[in-house]
């Protein structure tokens, strides 16, 4: 199956080339056989990266941000695409990120290892979008709030705007208001992170049946 994804596998040495790549994933990185199955058929083109000059580089700048093993083990298994980037497109996201939220190491690493497909996002944009689907301008004073909430639940960097946070932030304001919502979701980070359809509203609908003061609602939506 692998093979039909990138055809470009058969004309590789088995002993010379594919061999040594599934022996450094399974030794150095301690991936089992059900773990390198999956990274290679999300990203047959893998096998077809050099050990030596792609793979090796991009294991070695992980390490570098102070990820143990265990964290660029979580990294592959997670988002094997993270190798199809250019490794200076990832440094120049990585210092994006730190410059942009101001992060401490500590920060940035919690944020690349949760979400790791931001470093192949135009970094950039998709941080400006927080600040209009936060109804609030970008500046010193609205930072914190920001880097609160993307530290605290990284995985919202990897979310549609449009699809996903969106509707949500809208739904919450059309109960709450605006200023209300807002601060349920600064306070409250993981709230974005609920399924809008499964959790969310669910709760909203019954909580108002229920005849259940709005202001109760922040932490009952979250249960």
């Amino acid at each position: 199956e692998i093979i039909k994804l990138e055809p470009k596998i058969f004309g590789l040495s088995l002993n010379k080339n594919v061999h040594p790549k599934i022996n450094f994933f399974r030794s150095a990185l301690k991936l089992d056989r059900k773990d390198l199955n999956s990274v290679f058929k999300r990203c047959p083109i893998l096998l077809c990266y050099s050990l030596e000059k792609k793979i090796l580089p991009f294991v070695s700048y992980l390490k570098a941000l102070d990820c143990d093993l265990s964290e660029v083990r979580k990294i592959v298994k997670n988002f094997p695409k993270i190798f199809t980037n250019d490794l200076r497109t990832i440094n120049s996201n990585i210092d994006l990120l730190r410059t942009e939220l101001e992060l401490a190491d500590s920060e940035l690493r919690r944020i690349v290892v949760a979400c790791p497909r931001i470093l192949s996002c135009r970094v950039e944009n998709k941080l400006n979008s927080f600040y209009p689907l936060l109804r609030c301008e970008k500046s010193e004073t609205n930072l914190p709030k920001i880097r609160k909430l993307l530290t605290f639940c990284p995985t919202l960097l990897g979310c549609s705007i449009e699809n996903n946070l969106r509707p949500k932030v809208e739904a919450l304001v059309e109960c709450f208001g605006e200023k209300k919502s807002l601060e349920m979701i600064f306070s409250n980070p993981p709230l974005l992170c609920y399924s809008l359809e499964k959790r969310i509203r669910p709760r909203l609908e019954r909580l108002r049946e229920d005849g259940i003061a709005l202001e109760r609602l922040n932490g009952l939506v979250a249960k």
